[in-house]
């Protein structure tokens, strides 16, 4: 069993790392559960802005580091988009979705930082939200933001706990509460954050009309 994290003593800081998973903006890779609603083209251009206002909130979190983990780094389709100010940029591991992550968290790790782990489906993870995360793991050894279809959109942690990312049933609705049985029965302590919504499937885009113009997508 993994040995808790003790609680940081004040003075003392926790160096932390956020790290952005996100697909190359491809048309007709991004956000095709959306394509019928939105036509490729919107599907591409929301899932394009979706990505830089997830950095951009990144940046704005006071983290130490930010990194783009991604795909296809040598696509066109990153033209206008990358560079952005001072956020890293990674390409992501052969693997599932699980790997991915516990390659980074490992390799964060080994850096003497603390990683918080985000996608960029759900523009309620603000930065306030992640400064609150961040804060969070000063008293916890795993923090974690659920969303609506039972995954989630945040997950950090003090530690490398490879129970968290190994056969986990990724793009289900069962993802967030297994890894909270999975931290219970580790010993973890959990500070689960308010759940959020995200953007997956059509029904979803009405519940941002107020911080998404979608008609602006639709059928572009």
């Amino acid at each position: 069993m993994p040995a808790l994290a003790r609680s940081i003593s004040q003075g003392e800081t926790v160096k932390t790392h956020i790290i952005v998973f996100a697909k190359a903006p491809t048309p007709g890779k991004v956000k095709t559960r959306l394509i019928p609603s939105l036509g490729e083209r919107g599907a591409t251009a929301l899932a394009r802005k979706m990505l830089i206002d997830t950095l951009d909130k990144a940046r704005a979190a006071n983290a130490d580091s930010v990194e783009l983990c991604t795909t296809q780094l040598h696509a066109e389709v990153w033209k206008g988009i990358l560079p952005i100010g001072d956020i890293t940029v990674s390409e992501q591991i052969c693997g599932d979705l699980g790997a991915k992550m516990a390659a980074a968290t490992q390799r964060t790790l080994a850096q003497g930082k603390t990683p918080v782990l985000i996608g960029t489906d759900c523009p309620e993870l603000d930065s306030t939200h992640l400064r609150r995360a961040m804060h969070s793991l000063k008293h916890n050894d795993v923090v974690l933001t659920p969303v609506h279809d039972g995954g989630y959109a945040l997950i950090a942690m003090r530690d490398f706990y490879p129970e968290l990312f190994i056969n986990m049933p990724w793009s289900t609705g069962a993802v967030a509460v297994i890894t909270r049985a999975r931290c219970q029965r580790l010993g973890l302590s959990v500070m689960q954050m308010p759940t959020l919504l995200d953007i997956d499937e059509a029904e979803d885009l009405a519940a941002y009309q107020h911080t998404l113009n979608c008609n602006e997508y639709n059928h572009v």
